[in-house]
Order: C-alpha cells, then sequence, then structure tokens
C-alpha cells in the first residue's frame, strides 16, 4: 500500500514539474522585445541617477578637503605665532 501511494506521488510530481516548465516557458515567451526595451531604459535612468549622486558627492569631498587644508594651513600659521610670541614673552 505505501509502494502505491509512493508511486503515486512521484507521478504527481514529475507531471507537476512538467506543468511548472511548461508555465514558465509560456511566460519567457510572453516577454518580448518592448518588455525588454522598457526595463533596459529603466535600468538606463536609474544608473545615471545613481553616477550624477556619486559625481556630486566626490565633488563636494574635493571640496571639503581644500578647505579643511586651508583651515589646517592657517591653524598651523597661527601656532607657530603663538609660540614666536610666548617665547618673546619669557
Amino acid at each position: 500500500m505505501e509502494d502505491k501511494i509512493f508511486d503515486l506521488m512521484g507521478k504527481m510530481y514529475t507531471e507537476m514539474n512538467l506543468k511548472f516548465d511548461e508555465v514558465n516557458s509560456k511566460l519567457d515567451k510572453k516577454a518580448d522585445k518592448n518588455d525588454i526595451v522598457r526595463l533596459e531604459e529603466k535600468l538606463e535612468n536609474k544608473t545615471k541617477a545613481l553616477f550624477d549622486g556619486y559625481t556630486q558627492t566626490y565633488e563636494k569631498l574635493t571640496d571639503i578637503e581644500k578647505r579643511l587644508e586651508v583651515i589646517s594651513n592657517k591653524v598651523e600659521k597661527q601656532d607657530i605665532e603663538i609660540r614666536v610670541i610666548k617665547n618673546i614673552a619669557n
């Protein structure tokens, strides 16, 4: 009895897999060139937006680095001036 149930389940599994494969092939055929072009266009637009964001971030980072260098130079110059003043005062 158990062997018959096992055989029946095996047949059902095989038939279900065949039907799933059939459905998948129909869905693959249904996707036409227009769908693919539409998806590529969406992807291209999102890629451009991401690249623009990356470019803006890079430009801001470069600007901040330049400003930080200017400030660092000013602090260094003032530190030297303070040392000179302290040496004169002593």
